[in-house]
């Protein structure tokens, strides 16, 4: 009389234990909270994006008001404390290309100064976190042309103050929107995508 053989059943996975893949091939439900997840570790920023996030800022100052050699400052915690803001000594000249009113009053002084034969003023420009100041480089003899460049001066300390205070602002609005696109859907799901060294359960949990 023959003896059953009992065969053993094949092991099943425990529900939790998928076996890891790339992201990209994982279900939608698993993309999301594979997502999720690598929001919770704080992955979404790093020091590296904190660096190029300080050049953007940098290479916009230049291109949109003429600000170059810019360093600069910036907290965006999402607190009241949130602040961006730079120091610069940039070229009036400069700034006049992207400032119809600061290009105006460079033009003024320079037909004040041809006028008088003293064409050789320089206009130095300094800003700091706090502030910004306009002064001019030159001895003039007489007291009117003096007097002509004091206010000069200081209607251009006044449009760069403003163009100060807008740039920090408009610095401010682009890197709360940089951070938030780093935080989004689209750009955590090109990361994942991109990096198929990382694994992750069909439970869509970190593996590797």
């Amino acid at each position: 009389m023959g003896c059953a053989v009992e065969t053993p059943k094949p092991k099943r996975r425990r529900k939790g234990l998928s076996t890891p893949r790339p992201y990209c091939q994982l279900s939608e439900e698993a993309k999301s909270r594979a997502r999720d997840g690598w929001r919770e570790k704080g992955w979404t920023w790093d020091e590296h994006d904190s660096e190029a996030l300080t050049e953007f800022f940098q290479q916009e100052l230049e291109c949109a008001y003429g600000i170059d050699d810019a360093k600069v400052e910036w907290d965006l915690g999402y607190s009241q404390r949130d602040h961006v803001t730079f120091k610069a000594a940039p070229s009036i000249a400069r700034m006049a290309e992207r400032s119809e009113e600061l290009a105006q009053l460079l033009k003024a002084a320079e037909v004040l100064t041809a006028a008088s034969g003293d064409d050789d003023v320089e206009w130095d420009c300094a800003i700091d976190e706090h502030r910004a100041s306009v002064a001019y480089r030159t001895m003039p003899q007489d007291g009117e042309m003096a007097r002509l460049l004091d206010q000069l001066a200081d209607a251009m300390e006044t449009v760069v103050c403003r163009a100060w205070r807008d740039a920090c602002q408009h610095l401010k609005k682009l890197g709360y929107q940089e951070i938030e696109y780093h935080d989004s859907d689209e750009y955590v799901d090109g990361e994942l995508t991109a990096n198929d060294h990382y694994l992750f359960t069909e439970e869509g949990e970190f593996d590797s």
